[in-house]
């Protein structure tokens, strides 16, 4: 279980990114994170990394303080998939999902057998072990996105957080990396807990939303219960329809224009 204990964060005592943030997530489960820019999604990521320490409250992954591990320690138990990744250099797929074997290795060990068979089988779940031999500055954006999150894998984590991991993907490979993301927290029972701007794709996907606003919890629980017109107005200022879609009984938004919300009033 991760557990999220009243935890707040500001930057040199200025406006407060987070305030008071307290949630729980089971082994399993699917969880998105959603909200409008600057409401503290990606801050709250970096906290449960450790990448950020918060100015207040805990974060604990199966009863251990994140505080008190260290950086190979939580390396074994945490994988972050973040927002931007860096493909510079000519290092081909598979060398990048090795990299992932790190917090697994002594210091100036190599790679073993074992540490090929663990990337191999992460490449081939993430439907990426065709690329092992291309460069990665080579791939398309999905197939670098299946890439890092079979190097976030190959970590063997039992934590899996992902910032926007469908941003700038066009809709195959939003789909195919959510089918991927959906399965990975299912069959290998990850905490797995995504930041995205897709309402409609994680209301598809997801087991389970967060929807922040100013640092804030506004909303937590099933799918229905968190993308309601309310909470949608409340978090992002907008006017939408919720509907129940009539072939997959998905929850999906529609936004009101002018006309159609002067209809709606009337």
């Amino acid at each position: 279980m991760l557990r999220v204990e009243k935890v707040s964060f500001s930057y040199g005592g200025a406006r407060k990114i987070l305030e008071s943030v307290s949630l729980e997530v089971d082994g399993g489960k699917l969880v998105g994170l959603l909200g409008p820019n600057g409401s503290g999604k990606t801050t709250l990521l970096r906290i449960i990394s450790k990448v950020l320490q918060p100015s207040g409250g805990v974060v604990f992954l199966n009863g251990k303080k994140v505080s008190e591990l260290s950086v190979r320690e939580l390396a074994r138990e945490l994988a972050v998939v973040p927002q931007e990744t860096a493909a510079s250099f000519e290092f081909t797929a598979l060398d990048v999902v090795l990299m992932g074997r790190t917090p697994h290795l002594r210091r100036f060990e190599l790679e073993k057998e074992e540490d090929l068979r663990i990337a191999e089988e992460c490449m081939r779940l993430t439907d990426c072990w065709h690329l092992a031999d291309r460069p990665i500055t080579t791939l398309s954006g999905g197939e670098r996105q299946r890439v890092f999150i079979a190097r976030a894998l190959a970590q063997e984590p039992k934590y899996l957080l992902l910032d926007e991991p469908t941003a700038n993907l066009d809709l195959r490979y939003q789909i195919e990396i959510m089918e991927i993301i959906k399965r990975l927290a299912v069959e290998k029972k990850l905490v797995v807990i995504m930041a995205s701007h897709e309402l409609n794709l994680v209301a598809s996907y997801c087991d389970e939303l967060v929807l922040l606003n100013n640092g804030r919890i506004i909303a937590a629980g099933a799918v229905r219960e968190v993308l309601t017109r309310e909470n949608i107005r409340r978090a992002f200022g907008v006017d939408v329809l919720v509907e129940t879609h009539p072939l997959t009984g998905a929850v999906y938004l529609l936004p009101v224009n002018g006309q159609q919300h002067t209809a709606l009033h009337s």
